[in-house]
């Protein structure tokens, strides 16, 4: 059964990635979690959305791979910063460039 993640980090616009993940939601009739990325300086947010949970690092790429997997995730949905960034760290220097 899939299982969707919408990852937001501070600087993320968290509407789009929330509506980008509610929509593949619908098409795979999926549920949609939430992860909220922090870098360990930055307040925790007043309020967080339904199903969020929150991830203090500086170096997200492998605590976000464990807590997807230990999760059973199997979509991720990242926001336009964190695309460009954390495919630098996954993907190698030959097929990033």
């Amino acid at each position: 059964m899939p299982a969707i993640l919408a990852c937001l980090a501070a600087e993320d616009d968290a509407r789009t990635v929330l509506d980008r993940a509610e929509r593949l939601s619908q098409e795979l009739s999926a549920p949609v979690s939430v992860l909220r990325i922090l870098i360990p300086s930055e307040p925790c947010p007043e309020t967080l959305e339904p199903q969020a949970w929150l991830l203090r690092t500086d170096k997200p790429v492998e605590p976000l791979l464990r807590f997807a997997r230990r999760n059973r995730i199997t979509h991720l949905v990242l926001g336009p910063n964190a695309r460009r960034g954390w495919g630098a760290l996954i993907l190698p220097d030959s097929a990033y460039q």
